[in-house]
């Protein structure tokens, strides 16, 4: 199943729900974090990193020493890969991508990484997924 950004939103209540089937009123998401939209850069990097965090959540997802495996588990540069192919195109797509990976390589290198691909392949699970929380968090104070 593709990814549909269903987890990065709010579940909407029953009664917004029967209004929406009712009065055929579309209902609009309301994000679990705060993503500006006067900022396409901040926004689609924010969401590049969240959606390469879900995919290697789960740790029976998550690989070293190769970007992807053949039974599809991934390391964190793997996960920001697949996370940025999965997007449709946008004029901002490569400056946040750049954005993302380079909020990656800070955090990478304040635990003296040299690399993420060195932070995934030298870490544990918990580490790798803390340090995409960090991204995250630094991202965010760019708002």
């Amino acid at each position: 199943m593709p990814f549909d950004g269903s987890k990065f939103f709010v579940k909407p209540s029953v009664f917004t729900r029967m209004k929406s089937f009712f009065f055929k009123e579309p209902i609009k998401p309301e994000p679990i974090i705060d993503i500006p939209e006067d900022d396409p850069i901040i926004a689609e990097t924010m969401q590049l990193l969240l959606i390469s965090r879900k995919l290697i959540e789960d740790k029976k997802n998550w690989s070293q020493g190769n970007y992807r495996t053949s039974d599809g588990r991934m390391c964190a540069v793997g996960a920001m890969r697949k996370a940025a192919d999965s997007r449709t195109y946008s004029p901002t797509a490569q400056s946040s991508e750049l954005f993302a990976r380079q909020a990656m390589v800070i955090v990478s290198a304040n635990y003296g990484f040299d690399s993420i691909e060195s932070m995934n392949d030298r870490s544990n699970h918990r580490f790798v997924v803390k340090a995409f929380d960090e991204a995250i968090e630094k991202v965010s104070k760019e708002i």
